[in-house]
């Protein structure tokens, strides 16, 4: 018994720094488990992403080649001039171009979603990284404070009381750890859908300023300057940001719901219409980021419930072993 005495006092020191690391990253596993979840979603996107760049570029190609085939053909324009189909022909080359133009929305569209998850899961990938360091830290912690605890102790320990409160810790700690892993995962809902509603405002702003710069030229055909241009690109690719941040947060709550459709092919001549649609987004990011707060709320308290449960698990255990530590100590069996 002095021997464990003695071994006691010797390893005091160690096992509270131990103790302290293991109770610093508790929550370390679970928050890798639903990182890498989150990275092998985000890599779906991302290669999804990147198909669809690609085949809008080939897509992009093909109408970029029909379009010059009567924009730029002097022979085209001269045969139909000859046979009387001037307007004919004109119509031909505006359909074209207004395909071509078509295509190339969607590549601006396409490659903003696919850059925007390429930042996505560059940031998710640094935080995966991060935390595979803290669990590391935390499984070294841990096989030292198990060798430790079997040196002293053996396989089986002598103390019914202690092996009773470490059970209740581990239960304790299991629904915390499950608390704040729902609360981490509310509050990056939040966080996603309070940048998804920076962004659209933006975009509003965007789409008011390109209706704003519309120049109505003659025949009621509209000349489109180029800062018109730029902000009407502009508006299109935030609200597809927005629509890839509201499905990332998605895939983190079921509680998210899809946005209403925008059509961003209209173009120039659509602007109107499309700007209502980009509106009514906006309402729904706006009411989503309000449930989104009342969850993250809701999940704050019940974790702190959960944290003072734990909290007194671990106080009652270490008032168990305070026990044993004093009688041990006085050399009387507990």
């Amino acid at each position: 018994m002095a021997s464990t005495i003695d071994h006691l006092r010797g390893i005091a020191h160690v096992n509270e720094q131990r103790l302290d690391i293991l109770a610093q990253t508790e929550n370390a596993p679970s928050e890798l488990r639903r990182q890498k979840r989150r990275i092998q979603d985000l890599n779906i996107q991302f290669n999804d992403a990147m198909k669809r760049v690609d085949s809008l570029q080939i897509e992009k190609r093909k109408e970029r080649k029909n379009y010059d085939k009567y924009y730029s053909s002097i022979v085209k324009r001269l045969a139909y001039r000859a046979t009387g189909n001037e307007v004919k022909f004109a119509a031909k080359v505006e359909n074209e171009g207004k395909k071509y133009t078509e295509v190339l929305q969607k590549l601006h569209q396409a490659t903003t979603a696919r850059a925007t998850l390429r930042n996505m899961l560059s940031e998710a990938l640094h935080m995966r990284y991060s935390l595979e360091k803290v669990c590391a830290r935390r499984a070294a912690a841990q096989r030292e404070f198990d060798n430790l605890y079997s040196r002293i102790f053996g396989t089986t320990s002598p103390f019914p009381e202690v092996e009773e409160a470490t059970r209740d810790v581990r239960s304790a700690l299991q629904a915390y750890n499950s608390s704040r892993a729902k609360l981490k995962a509310d509050q990056q809902v939040q966080s996603i859908l309070e940048e998804a509603n920076k962004t659209i405002w933006a975009s509003i702003r965007s789409f008011e300023n390109a209706q704003n710069a519309l120049v109505y030229a003659v025949g009621n055909r509209a000349t489109i300057s180029m800062i018109e241009r730029t902000d009407l690109l502009s508006a299109n690719r935030g609200v597809v940001q927005v629509q890839t941040m509201v499905a990332e947060a998605q895939r983190l709550s079921p509680k998210v719901n899809n946005l209403p459709p925008v059509d961003l092919s209209r173009g120039v001549y659509g602007m109107r219409d499309t700007g209502e649609e980009v509106d009514r987004c906006r309402e729904a990011v706006s009411a989503q980021l309000r449930a989104a707060k009342e969850r993250c709320e809701a999940s704050t308290q019940q974790s702190k419930v959960q944290s003072k449960a734990l909290e007194a698990a671990r106080k009652e255990l270490q008032e168990q072993r305070q026990v044993i530590f004093r009688h041990l100590a006085d050399d009387r069996a507990p």
